[in-house]
């Protein structure tokens, strides 16, 4: 994550008003934030979500996980 921009609030909005209108799935604001950021870079992964994020390791883990059990998200890859 080291060239990419932290997504603004503004895209995260956009993010989730997209993701609503294509697919019918509400994003909470970090789940948002997170795609917003995947517009930016071609994957994530815990650690760029924590630094993009600003949260503690528990919560990006769990949303990302999260995102990928409702097929928001598909993960490549071991960790």
């Amino acid at each position: 994550l080291q060239d990419a921009e932290r997504a603004s609030e503004a895209e995260a909005g956009d993010a989730a008003r997209s993701f609503r209108q294509q697919y019918g799935a509400e994003l909470d604001s970090d789940e948002a934030h997170l795609i917003a950021l995947l517009q930016h870079v071609e994957s994530i992964n815990v650690a760029a979500a924590i630094e993009s994020t600003g949260a503690s390791k528990a919560t990006p883990t769990r949303k990302l996980a999260r995102m990928v059990e409702r097929g928001l998200l598909v993960r490549h890859g071991q960790g």
